[in-house]
């Protein structure tokens, strides 16, 4: 790494800790849309930060990443990526140790809400268009936080 590359990953990452709160990125999680719009969450989420080079932290500002991997297990549930991170997860609060920060290269791998594109969401979804998909998986989180209470 040169002294500019680690400038710039510095840079990133304290926007992304300021940034978190707005952009609704949560370790495996979208945010809900208390004051936005799917269109505008999939701007932050897929236009803005999905863009991000893969190594840039996110730091999130709660600890939801088990609850968080059960919405994607229950979206993806044979995605090897979310299998994973439920067990490396588990292992790390079992030590008593936290889950974030996390990277914007793992978020794609395993939150359905930086996946709106990708099949298995789509199909759960049911539509192709990547707001539709983003505003239909917020519902369904919605739903399935009631449901597993």
């Amino acid at each position: 790494d040169t002294i500019k590359q680690k400038t710039f990953t510095k840079n990133i990452n304290l926007f992304l800790l300021l940034l978190y709160r707005s952009s609704g990125i949560n370790a495996e999680y979208g945010g809900r849309f208390f004051e936005g719009t799917a269109p505008e969450m999939h701007r932050a989420l897929i236009e803005v930060l999905s863009v991000l080079p893969d190594h840039t932290r996110v730091y999130c500002g709660h600890e939801y990443t088990a609850a968080n991997l059960k919405f994607a297990k229950h979206v993806e549930p044979n995605n090897p990526e979310v299998l994973r991170m439920i067990e490396d997860t588990r292992a790390k609060r079992e030590k008593g140790e936290p889950t974030v920060p996390t990277t914007i290269g793992l978020e794609k791998l395993y939150n359905p809400f930086m996946r709106v594109k990708r099949g298995k969401c789509t199909e759960v979804a049911g539509s192709t268009d990547p707001v539709e998909v983003m505003k239909i998986l917020r519902a369904t989180k919605d739903k399935f936080k009631r449901m597993n209470l």
